[in-house]
């Protein structure tokens, strides 16, 4: 799962750096994960169904014998 975070600092006046929701699509089916989502945690914006959505996708994720999937969390 990827997750874009520091939502709250797109900003159509400033287009450096501007990430835009289409780009983390395309950066996280290039990265073959599951799922992409964008929250802002000093707004609050998105931050509760995100924090769901991870769970919900944590908790699908199991093997065959019952134990989590290899891989783990990675930070970047």
């Amino acid at each position: 799962m990827v997750v874009g975070l520091k939502r709250d600092l797109r900003s159509e006046t400033d287009p450096n750096g501007i990430i835009y929701p289409q780009e983390g699509y395309k950066v996280s089916q290039a990265m073959r994960v599951d799922r992409y989502v964008e929250c802002s945690a000093v707004t609050g914006e998105l931050l509760k169904l995100a924090f769901e959505d991870i769970c919900n996708t944590a908790a699908q994720t199991r093997t065959a014998a019952g134990g989590q999937s290899e891989g783990g969390c990675i930070l970047m």
